[in-house]
């Protein structure tokens, strides 16, 4: 009985060991990454979005997928924007102000668009967009 026990606790406690590494491994890949245009270029889908209200955001809602939309980031820092296929532009990054500034193109509802990159990883952009007292946290995910 005792052996079974002893078994029972051996395995128990590598389970557990194995469990804690994979969660390690999955952290060390999602680890940040500078505000690069390296690090920005490429296609991402804008999934949940989060308001300002108060002196907090609020929790994560899901993002329609009727509304779903793209920026894809180019190297030559131009975007192409699917929520306004009319609306495509160029981009700047800014390191040290963790800025994204969108440059439209003449003819769109506005000429620039700055966010602040609160995150970034290999597949994880979050964003954070300002007017006056009013704020909204878009998280995108690579494709």
């Amino acid at each position: 009985m005792k052996n079974k026990i002893l078994i029972f606790c051996l395995l128990l406690v590598s389970l557990i060991a194995c469990s804690s590494d994979d969660n390690k491994n999955k952290n060390e890949l999602q680890e940040e990454l500078d505000i690069t245009v390296e690090n920005i270029k490429g296609t991402w889908l804008a999934v949940e979005y989060s308001d300002h209200s108060g002196s907090d955001f609020q929790p994560y809602q899901s993002i329609e997928k009727d509304d779903q939309y793209t920026f894809t980031f180019k190297s030559d820092l131009s975007f192409l924007n699917t929520s306004n296929s009319q609306c495509n532009g160029f981009y700047e990054v800014n390191q040290e102000d963790r800025k994204l500034i969108l440059y439209f193109e003449s003819g769109c509802s506005s000429e620039t668009s700055v966010s602040t990159v609160a995150e970034i990883t290999n597949d994880l952009m979050i964003l954070i967009r300002s007017a006056g007292d009013e704020a909204v946290k878009i998280k995108y995910r690579k494709q």
